[in-house]
């Protein structure tokens, strides 16, 4: 009974046992009668008591309420959805391709602009990885299998994770710090074009990646 010291309602109890042995249960005592007159500030002492009202009670004897529901997580069980910003310099195609090469979005896309797209596999998600296309030229490629960090603001060559959700994971959390630095970002796709070379989707890769200038002028 209560979150406070007992002490000072002991007298309190000890009349209001007293009470309910002359008046038990099913006595039938109405609210006007003289008896329940007798009662009635016993009750309302007690009823403070256990809500943390008296005796040095801080206001409230209930139990905190549990935590809420993670509203997002990290990537698991694979990625289903992303939106992504293109941040080239002028209005580009962008086709995006899942691991299996099938084109999972295609449209153009205007500079600073997002775009969501989402996985079609049999489970929903993006399979092992994305890649990215502009006019006809490979840029980038997204791990989207969770084994390699995807987070909100993660950039790759033109383009940054705006939101992004996962089979097990649900909406991605943001992150103040990241295990991936900036120059691993700069390294995402030439770690698929490095395991991926003879490809006809990386040969423009390592061409465009010699210079920035010659770069830009594909974006």
């Amino acid at each position: 009974m209560g979150c406070s010291d007992s002490g000072c309602v002991t007298d309190t109890m000890a009349k209001a046992d007293a009470w309910m042995k002359v008046y038990p249960v099913g006595s039938g005592i109405t609210g006007d009668s003289a008896a329940w007159k007798e009662a009635e500030p016993l009750y309302l002492a007690l009823d403070n008591y256990d809500n943390g009202k008296s005796c040095g009670g801080s206001g409230s004897c209930t139990d905190p309420p549990p935590p809420s529901s993670p509203t997002c997580g990290q990537c698991s069980g694979g990625v289903t959805k992303l939106i992504l910003m293109y941040k080239g310099t002028s209005t580009a195609t962008v086709e995006i391709k899942d691991s299996n090469n099938q084109l999972l979005y295609k449209a153009a896309a205007a500079p600073i602009s997002s775009f969501t797209v989402t996985g079609k596999a049999s489970n929903g998600t993006f399979g092992q990885y994305i890649k990215i296309y502009v006019n006809g030229y490979y840029k980038a490629t997204f791990y989207t299998d969770c084994s390699k960090s995807i987070y909100p603001g993660m950039a790759v060559g033109s383009f940054t994770v705006g939101e992004g959700y996962s089979l097990n994971g649900g909406k991605f959390c943001r992150v103040s710090t990241s295990s991936c630095t900036s120059d691993d970002d700069s390294r995402y796709s030439r770690d698929y074009c490095d395991s991926h070379r003879g490809e006809s989707s990386c040969s423009d890769f390592f061409d465009f990646k010699r210079t920035d200038s010659y770069d830009s002028r594909r974006d």
